[in-house]
């Protein structure tokens, strides 16, 4: 299998907000040990967008690979129908997919996180408050911290973070 390179940055951010190993008197730890990453590089080379292609051909490849819960931490405004049906057929297969509401602070909807087979989550700050980027909506299930999170970083180093991307996890 070929390394998976992150080439942005977000990956490795999120990536380490899930799965930083702890107990290791260095760094940071995550929301969980033990935990195995599917790591699949959907954005295009070098940029901070991506296909609809991309992301669908993932989450079968997800799916069909072992995937107990899919993290999406991108979304647009586009309820694409083919993505839907990418997202029923996980669920038809018993796999959890959640996904960032996004950070316009606004009431909009942002798919996938906005489609019912979806976990949308939202960001609250230290206080418990909705943080000011977060968006909210009918279909935002829960919400998280995602202000001020320190997570692990391409330099090999650690940076703090806001973002659904990083409640959604």
């Amino acid at each position: 299998v070929d390394a998976v390179a992150d080439d942005d940055g977000h990956g490795t951010m999120v990536a380490g907000v899930i799965g930083a190993n702890s107990n290791n008197s260095t760094g940071i730890a995550g929301v969980t040990n033990a935990v195995q990453l599917m790591v699949i590089k959907a954005n295009e080379a070098g940029e901070d967008t991506f296909k609809d292609s991309d992301i669908i051909r993932g989450i079968y490849y997800a799916v069909d690979n072992g995937a107990d819960i899919i993290n999406l931490s991108l979304g647009s405004t586009y309820a694409n129908p083919l993505t839907k049906k990418a997202l029923d057929y996980a669920l038809e297969k018993n796999v959890l997919v959640v996904a960032s509401s996004g950070n316009d602070g606004e009431n909009i909807k942002i798919y996938p996180a906005s489609f019912d087979s979806v976990i949308s989550v939202g960001s609250v700050d230290q206080y418990s408050n909705l943080s000011s980027f977060s968006n909210y909506n009918d279909k935002v299930d829960v919400v998280a911290p995602g202000s001020a999170i320190v997570t692990t970083n391409r330099a090999n180093t650690y940076s703090t973070v806001n973002g659904t991307s990083f409640s959604g996890l």
